[in-house]
């Protein structure tokens, strides 16, 4: 509604899948495992990995115009 770019992620596996190699490893309550690699994780921050490196995502450049301050919004809507 006011411009901001949002990214439906599947959440399913995303805290079973390992962040670095991508294979299906062990959650056990707040743990995660991969028997492939050896990653070791916090299972949330793990799958908080995994969404953000989804191809979905909408990555803002350094020089985005956000930082430009020029967003398109208009000053009511950011009040």
């Amino acid at each position: 509604m006011l411009g901001v770019p949002i990214a439906y992620i599947d959440p399913k596996y995303t805290s079973q899948t390992g962040s670095r190699c991508g294979d299906i490893g062990n959650r056990n309550g707040k743990n995660f495992e991969c028997p492939d690699c050896g990653h070791i994780e916090h299972a949330d921050f793990n799958a908080a990995f995994n969404i953000a490196l989804s191809p979905n995502i909408i990555r803002f450049s350094r020089k985005s115009d956000v930082l430009k301050e020029n967003t398109d919004i208009s000053k009511v809507a950011m009040d």
